[in-house]
């Protein structure tokens, strides 16, 4: 039964940072919603995160890290792609969305107890959390780290450009995970979880 679970966790883990490659990669990872462009690339790590636990959420975390950290390398497309060459940025704030989501999933589940509707709000909380965790872990970094290099490359100030990211793409990340995660996680617990 042990093995059977570590496979389990392992497969998942692997889907998931396969899913996030392929949109790190393609068009798929952005959803055009005008004037907004939110990712969905953080939602793999939220949905292992809730289903399989910190740990793996973390793995995950890490593998969509790596990715965007690559991709800044091998694929720049815009003037902040340079800023994602440092790890501080690119995969720093991504491992710790399995972290936040987990802890936050499972508190408002203690909290309201175990049924249906509770485990939707715990699992819409958590996405929350884990998307804010990316938003505002990606742009504390980039103002912490290249509040300058903002102003010079592009003429703006740092912290106009990331109030207006955080409260345009990073509410709507942040709505997105939670409407996609709770149908995803049901879906998932229903196939793999029952007791």
């Amino acid at each position: 039964m042990k093995k059977r679970v570590s496979t389990r966790k392992l497969v998942l883990a692997s889907v998931m940072v396969a899913i996030t490659i392929i949109l790190a990669y393609t068009p798929l990872g952005l959803i055009p919603l005008p004037p907004i462009n939110p990712t969905i690339l953080h939602i793999p790590t939220i949905i292992i995160a809730i289903v399989e636990g910190p740990i793996m959420g973390v793995v995950v975390g890490l593998g969509f890290g790596v990715a965007t950290l690559i991709k800044a390398f091998t694929m720049p497309a815009s003037p902040l792609d340079p800023l994602f060459m440092n790890p501080l940025i690119s995969v720093l704030p991504r491992i710790l969305i399995g972290i936040t989501t987990y802890y936050s999933y499972a508190l408002i589940k203690h909290l309201l107890g175990k049924t249906k509707k509770s485990e939707s709000i715990a699992v819409g909380f958590g996405a929350v959390i884990g998307s804010f965790t990316n938003t505002i872990g990606v742009l504390g970094m980039i103002f912490i780290v290249y509040s300058d290099f903002i102003k010079d490359k592009l003429g703006v100030e740092a912290k106009t450009l990331i109030y207006s990211v955080a409260t345009t793409s990073g509410v709507g990340e942040a709505v997105l995970a939670a409407a996609v995660s709770i149908g995803v996680v049901y879906s998932l617990k229903k196939a793999f979880y029952r007791k």
